[in-house]
């Protein structure tokens, strides 16, 4: 059929040859000669267009997977996988591989520096800190003088209180205080260790005429510089002061880009990378979640009653590297958040290999036994974004991989491969 027709586009008949060459055989040569080129310079052309189609088509062709780099040489590990995996366990004891988080800008995501030291700390709760015994003196002295300053601050009366004992899960006993009045919820509370604050006010609350309460819509730096009067106000009430101020999170819910809470922190920095929460501070918790009950602000002040170094055990630690970190995220050794098996299971996959950003957090793991108290632990966190909500806000899987080194990767991971896939 194909030399058919080749035939049919380049056959001419001699007679047609002759007839329109009545002066002899020398030019009919020459004009045959001119047609076999032109035959052949289409059968050329039609081989070259068969040959490029024939190249074009796909074939069954079997590509070698690309291979992840191989995983880190671990020396000294402290904890292994299965340990870490805990602290983002479901219910079935699995960990997903990732979490979603939500926010409009990369500053919303509050990202730490990445530390380039070889080594790093952990923090151990030291499990039979003696801490301070109870005072009950010092603990209705401090009651005091803060019902004195919130009344003359709100113009309101100062309550009368009873101290109650109560024991902590450790049959630790612990002093509290409670009191409300249909608008405001006051609570203190003295341990071995801490004495804390809390204020819960029901309605707009007001300190010397100064109301406390920000504008969301607006930037951080907008937002800092408008709680100045705030931060004077909250110094004066708890009679304390501090040199930072920073707001500490900031959560959108990633079912529609809504803003769901936000903090702010006042603490006195320093040199280090102490977790937060061994720290003093003051914390404002703004709410916005519809229906979330008890009022849209929340005050809290913590007050540590021992040093740092009698309630945690500093260790210094190897420190993988962000290069070695990222081995295990290729390899897929990474840990996500906490949610249900069903939830895990339906999570689409999300290939890391070209992440966002990337952070540094502490994160809690729990106590195994006595010789495996509660320790703060460091992880890389990488960001990955994979959607975009109709607000405009972005939606990125966030996952953990240690930064320090941790033994038993493949194993774990190799029996969780039906719900860690």
């Amino acid at each position: 059929m194909m030399k058919n027709w080749l035939e049919a586009l380049t056959f001419v008949d001699d007679r047609y040859v002759e007839e329109a060459n009545p002066q002899g055989a020398q030019p009919m040569r020459k004009l045959r000669r001119a047609v076999f080129v032109w035959r052949g310079a289409w059968v050329a052309c039609l081989l070259l267009v068969v040959l490029s189609v024939s190249i074009l088509l796909p074939r069954n062709v079997q590509t070698p997977p690309v291979q992840p780099p191989a995983v880190p040489q671990i020396q000294n590990p402290l904890y292994s996988a299965e340990e870490i995996a805990s602290i983002f366990a479901t219910y079935e004891g699995g960990t997903s591989s990732y979490q979603k988080v939500c926010a409009p800008h990369k500053q919303y995501l509050y990202l730490n520096p990445v530390p380039e030291e070889s080594s790093t700390f952990i923090y151990k709760r030291k499990q039979n800190a003696q801490g301070r015994p109870l005072d009950e003196g010092d603990f209705t002295g401090t009651i005091d003088t803060f019902l004195q300053n919130y009344a003359q601050m709100t113009n309101s009366q100062i309550p009368a209180y009873t101290v109650k004992e109560s024991e902590d899960i450790d049959d630790n006993t612990e002093l509290n205080v409670s009191i409300s009045n249909g608008t405001t919820h006051l609570f203190f509370h003295q341990s071995k260790s801490m004495q804390s604050v809390g204020l819960y006010p029901y309605a707009p609350l007001f300190l010397n005429g100064v109301r406390i309460e920000i504008d969301p819509t607006q930037s951080d730096e907008e937002i800092l510089a408008f709680l100045a009067p705030i931060r004077e106000q909250l110094f004066a009430l708890f009679n304390v002061s501090f040199d930072t101020m920073e707001i500490s999170s900031r959560y959108y819910g990633t079912w529609n880009g809504e803003l769901s809470t936000l903090g702010i922190l006042f603490y006195n920095k320093e040199t280090g990378k102490t977790p937060i929460y061994f720290k003093d501070r003051i914390l404002l918790t703004f709410n916005y979640t519809k229906n979330s009950g008890g009022g849209p602000l929340r005050i809290h002040y913590y007050a540590h009653r021992t040093p740092l170094e009698d309630r945690v055990e500093r260790q210094r630690i190897t420190q993988i590297s962000l290069e070695d970190a990222e081995r295990l995220l290729y390899n897929g050794y990474v840990f996500g958040g906490h949610t249900c098996p069903i939830c895990m299971a339906a999570q689409d996959k999300v290939d890391f290999t070209n992440y966002d950003f990337v952070s540094y957090e502490y994160v809690t793991i729990r106590a195994f036994s006595d010789a495996r108290p509660n320790s703060d632990i460091p992880f890389y966190t990488f960001y990955k974004k994979i959607d975009t909500l109709p607000n405009g806000c972005n939606v990125y899987a966030k996952t953990y991989v240690p930064a320090i080194e941790v033994s038993g990767y493949e194993e774990y991971f190799e029996k969780q491969q039906e719900k860690h896939p």
